[in-house]
């Protein structure tokens, strides 16, 4: 067994004790499936200098069928760099992941770090699906570029949107100040199916 393989299947282990499949019910706390009405602003500028924490579910499928995980995560984001740590459900640290310009690195207990250029590409590598940290820094502050190269900024009557690299996007629910709570992310890949990712924010510290 490969050292991905050997992550990927610890990444399993770890997750699907409380892994929440997209498609149904979810374990979410009552009203986040749900955009709050009474939101009616745009979502704050994307900072480069903040702090997030949050909930992560995912499915997709592999060689053995269809798979789903969820576990949480911590992104502290700077300009010079951004630290992101993947936790299982128990809090364990699975995996740390440090992005510089140019340059994505990925930390595992007990493993050699992984490198590649591109973070896109290294969670393709090492998770077996993609997670898209390119984007995920506007995306999860509410704002980005659509597929036809335009700048938005989401609002609960303007809440979905596709990506340039294929991510569908749809924000279901909103903090009291208009950042965005729930995530929902879909995209067709060649090495992963039909991969749903939905991303619960419990705090958002812009610095």
């Amino acid at each position: 067994m490969t050292a991905t393989s050997s992550f990927q299947t610890l990444l399993a282990s770890a997750w699907v004790a409380t892994a929440i499949a997209l498609g149904g019910c979810t374990a979410l706390p009552a009203g986040e499936n749900r955009a709050n009405s009474q939101t009616t602003s745009i979502a704050p500028a994307a900072a480069t200098t903040i702090d997030l924490a949050g909930r992560l579910s995912v499915s997709w499928s592999d060689a053995s069928g269809p798979q789903n995980m969820s576990g949480s995560f911590e992104w502290r984001q700077r300009p010079e760099a951004t630290d992101i740590a993947l936790l299982s459900p128990l809090g364990q640290t699975l995996a740390e992941l440090i992005l510089r310009p140019g340059q994505a690195q990925m930390n595992r207990p007990g493993q050699t770090p992984h490198l590649a250029a591109d973070a896109d590409q290294l969670t393709l590598e090492t998770l077996g699906w993609p997670l898209p940290l390119n984007g995920f820094s506007d995306w999860l502050q509410g704002h980005g570029t659509d597929r036809d190269g335009n700048l938005f900024a989401a609002t609960p009557s303007r809440a979905r949107f596709q990506t340039r690299d294929g991510w569908q996007l749809e924000y279901a629910s909103w903090q009291p100040d208009g950042r965005p709570r729930r995530l929902d992310l879909a995209r067709q890949t060649a090495e992963a199916g039909f991969v749903r990712i939905r991303v619960v924010l419990d705090s958002v510290v812009p610095q």
